[in-house]
């Protein structure tokens, strides 16, 4: 089941990356998805519960931006966890201020959907609260 949650995962990325943010997003979520933000950004809630709400937190925070994307840049299976190193790039709608920052993303999935999604402040405090070694975490990348 893990490969296969990786594979959801990067799949949700390609598709918000081409502009299907709330299909993308709608599809990957539970209905009573957790998300919990380590920074809350532009008013965006420290925890955010239920599908809905995380896709509109996520629509109103990307709306505030023009050719923003989203790129994976390491992945790391953990069975129900996978654990992504995000790359988020564009530049604010209005003040055409450049973004560019690096985020770890926790994603638990369970029966193919995100029931958890937890940011980290470092790769490695990800891999330790799913219980994997960075060694364990490329041994099949």
């Amino acid at each position: 089941m893990s490969e296969e949650n990786v594979e959801i995962v990067r799949r949700t990325n390609e598709a918000f990356n081409h502009g299907e943010i709330v299909v993308a997003l709608t599809d990957f979520m539970a209905p009573d998805i957790v998300y919990f933000e380590l920074d809350a950004y532009l008013d965006t809630p420290a925890v955010v519960r239920g599908r809905e709400a995380c896709v509109k937190a996520m629509f109103d925070f990307i709306s505030a931006f023009q050719e923003f994307r989203a790129d994976i840049e390491d992945i790391a299976d953990a069975g129900d966890w996978v654990i992504t190193l995000t790359h988020w790039q564009g530049s604010g709608a209005e003040s055409g201020a450049s973004v560019d920052l690096r985020e770890v993303i926790g994603w638990r999935l369970q029966d193919g959907l995100a029931v958890e999604g937890r940011v980290f402040a470092s790769w490695q405090e990800a891999l330790e609260a799913v219980g994997l070694s960075e060694q364990d975490a490329h041994d099949d990348f």
